[in-house]
């Protein structure tokens, strides 16, 4: 039954370009869609006995519907990008399943920038290439490129220290870093190479080699015969690489060949990369469906994802089935490449072989994804019921939560709360905790109790801590265990079955037994309970190094006058330390970039050390 609410306030949709949301009751966005005309598109939703029955059981389970109106209908589709990845509606077609993708960045802000493989995709002055899904190739494709294009793969710290010290690494030695630490290359030829690992990345190889080849032959005809030899050897790595890659088109056209394949409540995107003419690559995307997804929805959705998230855009887009709304998007893609882009569906003829080929490796993408998936599922169950089987629980534990503390004698204390659901962590789930108490004493005891205290007190305030778990594992032995007892007791919570996971020997330590219990070594059980543990430990290292990081950062320098952030970077880059920058003259701190009447603030406030 439709709700009464929800059609008023579709009728009182304007006719507007913009951006349409369907929210459940409590406000929950189910589904967020873009329009040319908000009340056109809106009201197609309310024909009686829609075809689609994802449509029908959208608005069934629908209350609420909020508007975004926009200029165009290329903002539209801008801000209808932002909102699904910000809310993540169960109705939407979303490609990024449960995983990140890997990308290579280059840090354009660095002064010598490095590329680097990275999972992250949020800083600015930082240009990505991707995604792609399979990081071992990703990391091999890395290595081929440093070889062709050399570069410095140091951290900051270690280039300021090579600079004090005037010895560079073995990468140098090697042939392997051009050595930027000891001025053997100047910011221009520096900024070519990264120009040029940049143009191969986006399909220029056969340009890239040519300018390599000129480089060669100059060196050579200057009697430069070691740097010629560099640029030969470049040069023939670099053509080994293009030879490799399937020619696919007699065009010198840039192109992204897209395919699908659907089956029950999953798909698979194929997008294949043709590059000057040439195969150059494929990627596999599964997806997860919503009931009556059609192809067109499928390809749609995929499209605006992934081109949000990639900069490199080609020249023209092959697709297995027209778009919704191409002109829209294809407006987009233009814009966003400063030039025209052209996207067609073809129906005979090469482009039209291509598309079946990206079909074919889709449908296989399938196959191999049910495969590994029904044994994952296998395993993990295995491994709840294990866990059934040896703590005495009801029930496998569909829910498991596990704490971890960390901190270095007390300073900068963390935890972490990590949730695994059905055996598969649900990291939205996540919390991390900044430890109040103890704070100077390496007291893991109060620390674990304070923990899950906090956790268990929020079950009645916040509603996604209403839940209570079926099983809580805390990280240790039996102190850690006592620890998590005292919280619940003082919660009043005698129902949650509770166990600590000690790492000498990995024994589980229970509420009311002297002796622990010990898993069978690599049964799935123990198995499951490790990745659970691992998992926290990872979660709560990781916010302990970022907080204490940010404390060392921030101990001398943040309350100096006229020293802001960029100011502070700045030194700490020259200098690589605070002890450093505390023993540099006025002088350097002037050379380094500080104004005057900064630098004497910073030698005010430092002294000599």
């Amino acid at each position: 039954m439709i709700d009464a609410n929800l059609r008023r306030e579709a009728r009182n949709a304007p006719e507007r370009p913009g951006v349409y949301l369907f929210k459940d009751e409590g406000g929950n966005v189910l589904y967020v869609g873009k329009a040319k005309s908000l009340k056109n598109r809106v009201r197609s939703y309310f024909q009686k006995n829609h075809p689609l029955e994802k449509v029908r059981r959208l608005v069934d389970g629908s209350r609420f519907l909020d508007f975004f109106v926009t200029a165009t209908e290329v903002e539209a589709l801008v801000l209808e990008c932002n909102l699904i990845k910000r809310y993540h509606p169960r109705y939407n077609v979303e490609y990024r399943d449960d995983k990140s993708y890997p990308y290579l960045a280059v840090d354009l802000k660095q002064e010598w920038p490095r590329v680097r493989y990275t999972r992250e995709r949020h800083r600015r002055d930082t240009r990505y290439f991707g995604p792609y899904t399979n990081a071992q190739a990703l990391k091999e494709t890395l290595d081929t490129l440093l070889k062709i294009f050399p570069l410095r793969t140091c951290s900051d710290s270690v280039l300021v220290r090579a600079k004090r010290t005037g010895r560079p690494c073995l990468y140098y030695h090697i042939g392997r870093c051009p050595g930027p630490c000891i001025a053997k290359i100047d910011h221009a030829e520096y900024g070519r190479t990264i120009e040029r690992i940049s143009g191969f990345l986006e399909g220029r190889q056969e340009q890239v080699i040519a300018d390599l080849t000129k480089e060669m032959e100059q060196a050579s005809q200057a009697q430069e015969y070691e740097r010629a030899g560099l640029f030969r050897d470049r040069v023939k790595t670099a053509s080994q690489t293009l030879e490799k890659q399937r020619v696919a088109t007699d065009s010198r056209l840039n192109q992204d060949i897209f395919g699908v394949a659907e089956e029950d409540d999953i798909a698979c995107v194929q997008l294949l990369k043709v590059r000057s003419g040439k195969l150059v690559g494929s990627e596999d995307f599964i997806v997860e469906l919503a009931a009556g997804t059609d192809t067109c929805e499928i390809l749609s959705s995929f499209i605006k994802q992934y081109y949000d998230s990639t900069p490199i855009i080609p020249d023209e887009v092959v697709l297995a089935e027209e778009l919704e709304e191409p002109e829209a998007i294809a407006s987009w893609l233009s814009e966003k490449r400063g030039r025209a882009l052209a996207m067609t569906v073809p129906k005979r003829g090469l482009k039209k072989r291509l598309i079946e080929m990206a079909v074919e490796n889709a449908w296989h993408s399938i196959g191999r994804f049910k495969v590994r998936s029904e044994h994952e599922s296998k395993k993990v169950m295995a491994g709840l019921m294990e866990l059934q089987a040896a703590l005495g629980l009801d029930a496998p534990p569909a829910t498991i939560e596990c704490f971890d503390i960390s901190n270095i004698s007390g300073t900068n204390a963390v935890g972490s709360m990590v949730v695994f659901l059905g055996g598969r962590s649900a990291r939205q789930a996540y919390r991390r905790f900044k430890i109040k108490t103890g704070q100077g004493e390496p007291n893991d005891f109060a620390m674990m109790k304070e923990v899950v205290g906090r956790r268990l007190a929020r079950g009645s305030k916040d509603p996604k801590f209403a839940v209570r778990p079926d099983l809580i594992i805390v990280d240790g032995g039996k102190p850690q265990l006592r620890a998590a007892m005292e919280a619940l007791a003082a919660a009043d919570i005698d129902s949650v079955p509770l166990a600590a996971l000690a790492k000498q020997n990995e024994d589980l330590y229970l509420p009311g037994r002297a002796d622990p219990v010990r898993l069978p070594e690599r049964s799935a059980g123990l198995y499951l309970v490790q990745r659970i543990r691992d998992e926290a430990h990872r979660f709560a290292v990781d916010y302990h190094r970022r907080l204490r990081s940010k404390s060392m950062r921030a101990s001398r320098l943040d309350d100096i006058s006229g020293l802001g952030e960029k100011r502070r970077t700045l030194l700490l880059r020259h200098f690589g330390s605070v002890k450093r920058i505390a023993q540099a003259q006025e002088e350097e701190l002037v050379a380094a970039g500080l104004p005057r009447p900064v630098a004497k603030n910073v030698k005010d406030a430092l002294g000599g050390g």
